[in-house]
């Protein structure tokens, strides 16, 4: 990860993404509550950008998210419904994918 990424971002992304399903954060014993409680919402450095966010359980404001209330830490320009401005430039993809033979789809 970049040395940019707080600790708890790693370890929030990192147990989300497990192999194992099983594993993996909110699949436990509490379930939600896990996610909830995990240290990277806890965070009020504002390096996860939950600083506007904060309530005195949890450090983020959960109910805020439930009632659509929490204002967004960026709001983008948009000029219109086809401005892709806040979107970065790629070249066009001009390779041509080969055909697909396997023959998978044949008893479809």
């Amino acid at each position: 990860f970049p040395r940019h990424i707080t600790r708890n971002a790693v370890t929030i992304m990192k147990r989300f993404c497990r192999d194992n399903p099983v594993e993996r954060l909110g699949y436990q014993k509490e379930g939600i509550l896990d996610i909830k409680k995990h240290k990277w919402f806890q965070d009020t450095s504002g390096s996860n950008l939950t600083t506007n966010f904060q309530n005195k359980n949890l450090g983020f404001d959960w109910s805020g998210l439930l009632e659509r209330s929490l204002k967004p830490p960026i709001i983008p320009t948009v000029r219109s419904p086809s401005d892709t401005t806040n979107f970065d430039q790629f070249p066009r993809d001009s390779s041509v994918p080969m055909d697909e033979t396997t023959g998978w789809d044949r008893d479809f």
